[in-house]
């Protein structure tokens, strides 16, 4: 009797198994940091248009878009740091 006591006790050891649970550390939390913006982005000028022109990337009716209120505008013109704008008629340069 006392020899299955002992298996029994080998074989919980060989699996992992113990006999006190000791107290579990908190898991660590994962490094989860937002994505750093790209310097393009930081430097894009948004217009929110009532027409775009992709091939000349142009734009009729604009109006300057600040990025918070991009989900406002269903035409939007996005110029890197050379752009005009002269009487709501948008351009971007290269």
């Amino acid at each position: 009797m006392l020899s299955k006591a002992i298996l029994f006790t080998i074989l919980a050891a060989a699996c992992g198994v113990q006999s006190s649970p000791a107290p579990s550390a908190a898991p660590e939390e994962p490094d989860i940091r937002p994505p750093e913006d790209d310097q393009d982005d930081q430097d894009d000028q948004l217009f929110c248009c009532e027409t775009v022109d992709l091939k000349a990337m142009t734009g009729e009716g604009c109006k300057f878009l600040p990025k918070e209120q991009i989900l406002l505008c269903q035409t939007i013109l996005a110029c890197g740091d050379v752009w005009a704008l002269d009487n709501g008629k948008a351009a971007c340069g290269k």
